[in-house]
């Protein structure tokens, strides 16, 4: 996985947020493990204030991140793009037909990881960052090395950039994006995307 940038949504102020925190829970949790360590007369070591930052900072950026809570009170703007998506491709080397296509994401609060594959290539970003026009549409732009697969089934790669359309409402992201790409000029080609996400099935 790589970061991320966001453009409109200021990711500082969690982090000062978190270093607050960590700066205050450190004395009360050695006096914990003070208490500790006298009543059961082994000597404990208690975490420094670095230790605790790191692991609120993996805890928010795993999993916190994601509560809707967060989002409402506005202390989070960025779109959770996570999981399994389904669509297809329309390129322009071949503009009558319609390229079945997988993405996944794989995504924190400050790492992200776009995977796309058809039946002849597949990429992985290199690159991203989330622009918010507004709080219900984010553009989601990302460069990408793709390896693809030529009728005489010769492994080529190039380069491209993808920019999705995001609309969301409140926390929750809509199920269908559509966006265009466009590649390097040793490939020389563009089209559009549109991608929808995969429900889970009981």
């Amino acid at each position: 996985m790589h970061e991320y940038t966001v453009l409109g949504h200021d990711r500082k102020k969690i982090y000062y947020s978190l270093a607050f925190l960590s700066g205050g829970l450190s004395p009360v949790i050695a006096g914990w493990i003070g208490k500790v360590s006298n009543f059961t007369s082994v000597p404990l070591i208690a975490p420094s204030g670095l230790a605790i930052f790191g692991l609120l900072f993996l805890i928010f950026d795993h999993f916190l991140w994601k509560w809707s809570l967060f989002y409402k009170i506005g202390i989070v703007k960025i779109p959770n793009l996570s999981g399994m998506w389904t669509g297809h491709i329309i390129s322009s080397k071949k503009t009558q037909q319609k390229i079945p296509t997988q993405v996944t994401i794989y995504q924190t609060y400050s790492n992200i990881r776009i995977r796309l594959n058809t039946p002849s290539a597949q990429s992985i970003s290199l690159m991203a960052a989330f622009e918010m026009v507004d709080p219900a549409c984010f553009h989601l732009s990302y460069e990408y090395l793709s390896e693809f697969r030529d009728p005489q089934g010769d492994i080529r790669r190039h380069y491209g950039v993808t920019r999705l359309n995001i609309k969301t409402n409140d926390d929750k992201v809509d199920r269908e994006h559509e966006g265009y790409y466009y590649t390097e000029k040793s490939r020389d080609s563009y089209g559009t995307i549109i991608i929808e996400k995969r429900v889970k099935q009981n």
